[in-house]
């Protein structure tokens, strides 16, 4: 599969440790609210 635009600058971007260890963190974060959502969804449900 060809790499996007985005792909190609995305891992540029990982080169640099600042850049990883942020882009790392939120993903960490997105990971919780997700998490959050589908406990608020299920409790709502009850």
């Amino acid at each position: 599969m060809k790499k996007t635009n985005f792909d190609q600058y995305l891992e540029e971007q990982l080169n640099d440790p600042e850049f990883a260890g942020r882009f790392e963190r939120a993903g960490e974060a997105w990971d919780i609210a997700l998490q959050l959502a589908a406990l608020r969804q299920k409790v709502s449900t009850r």
